[in-house]
């Protein structure tokens, strides 16, 4: 199997992964330590997830380990750790005169925790200046490893100004749902998802005398209610919840959340949509009416449902986010279709993936009576990240990607961060590497 990863945009910290600080305008191959220009590392099956932070990068692979005669998964870092959002190991080369960000190389973190002997990564997901590392460890529960800035309590403790650097492992024994406490040894982590400054953890446990559950619980950021109602401190919310905290689901299983800067959505298996936090920018008018939900997204101040083939947004346009080029201040507000050109018809919307502030989307599309898969982005393009060869924001969707290029190649997974987006394609080979 062959497999590639690209990428566009903002670049200033090396968060591109590609030798250099230049942006870049259009796709261009990432670089791994110690592999060819433009390849993969060796034995690699999938780039299992990207994510990204102000300036920095961190990405799933999952590769076979020779030794093991198994699949591994690794996590893989570049651009800025200067907050140890890449973890201490990396900040201690960092000062390295031949030390370069501008390249992926595996981070080394279960190594450095003893407590997480034994333990694999499953999860990542990046907030501003923080980054969060699921762990799956043999016989115990999942925990959650928070490195970087906390300034929010992003990493699960309480903010200290004596603190510069630090990583905390998260750990949610004491969650309760209804005075019953979740048993920590159960605890299987299904998905992982931050904003600048609030983290949400979508998590199964079994909980005592209840039996198995799904949860959503968050921490960080939580003065405009993202993190759900807390009660206020001398009659103001608190800028922060600095531990895990219960986020209500109505006894409506969640499938999915997403985080936005100011909000949080949660897709129920009903397919109905939940959130809260702000609504500012109307970010979530028409959520409550949703009842067929497959995919919800969030940019900072945007949400983004799928339903069936149809993709909906509302929420702040300043930028084209929500695809809509026809809007004025009369246009109808709320959740409302992204505007395709006429005669694109996608049989089947993949993934969606929210930036900062632009959206990228996988479509699977028929041409000639073929099955291809197609990229399309639109929204803010300051840094040339929808990889067009443009600066301009785009206000209705474009191909930015197709399956039919490089000749075999299929698109594996897109991925949009803080300016910045990734695809990876795969090109099936008789070669196990």
């Amino acid at each position: 199997m062959q497999i590639s990863l690209v990428c566009s945009g903002s670049n200033a910290h090396g968060q591109l992964a590609t030798l250099n600080y230049d942006d870049l305008h259009t796709f261009r191959p990432a670089s791994f330590v110690e592999c060819p220009l433009g390849q993969v590392p060796a034995r690699t099956q999938e780039i299992v997830d990207i994510s990204c932070g102000a300036n920095h990068t961190v990405a799933l692979l999952r590769r076979y380990c020779n030794t093991k005669h198994r699949d591994v998964m690794e996590v893989w870092g570049c651009g800025d750790g200067s907050r140890g959002q890449l973890g201490p190991g990396y900040t201690k080369h960092t000062s390295s005169e031949n030390f370069s960000r501008a390249i992926f190389r595996p981070l080394e973190l279960s190594q450095s925790m003893s407590s997480l002997a034994d333990a694999e990564p499953r999860c990542i997901s990046a907030a501003w200046e923080t980054t969060f590392v699921t762990f799956a460890r043999p016989g115990d529960g999942d925990v959650v490893v928070a490195m970087g800035a906390n300034e929010f309590g992003e990493l699960g403790i309480p903010p200290a100004s004596n603190v510069r650097l630090a990583t905390n492992v998260v750990e949610f024994g004491g969650i309760s749902v209804k005075g019953r406490a979740v048993n920590p040894r159960t605890i299987r982590i299904q998905s992982v998802a931050s904003s600048l400054h609030h983290v949400l953890v979508h998590f199964r446990a079994e909980i005592d005398d209840v039996g198995i559950e799904d949860l959503v619980v968050g921490w960080g950021a939580a003065r405009h209610g993202q993190l759900g109602a807390i009660p206020k401190v001398a009659g103001k919310a608190p800028a922060f919840h600095a531990k895990p905290l219960l986020i209500s689901t109505a006894n409506d299983l969640p499938v999915s959340v997403a985080a936005g800067h100011h909000h949080t959505v949660i897709r129920h298996k009903s397919g109905r949509v939940s959130s809260c936090g702000s609504n500012r920018k109307d970010q979530l008018l028409g959520l409550d009416d949703v009842s067929k939900a497959s995919l919800v997204g969030c940019t900072w101040n945007g949400t983004y449902v799928v339903e069936d083939t149809n993709i909906l947004a509302t929420g702040s346009h300043n930028k084209g986010q929500l695809g809509r080029n026809e809007l004025t201040e009369t246009s109808p507000r709320g959740l409302r279709p992204v505007c395709f050109p006429n005669g694109v018809v996608a049989d089947r919307v993949l993934k969606i993936s929210c930036g900062s502030e632009h959206v990228l989307i996988l479509l699977q599309v028929t041409v000639d009576g073929h099955e291809k898969s197609e990229v399309w982005g639109w929204g803010w393009n300051e840094h040339g990240n929808l990889g067009n060869a443009s600066t301009d924001d785009a206000h209705t969707p474009m191909r930015l990607f197709s399956s039919l290029s490089p000749p075999g190649a299929k698109v594996a997974g897109i991925w949009a961060g803080c300016g910045t987006s990734w695809v990876a394609t795969k090109v099936e080979t008789a070669s196990h590497d």
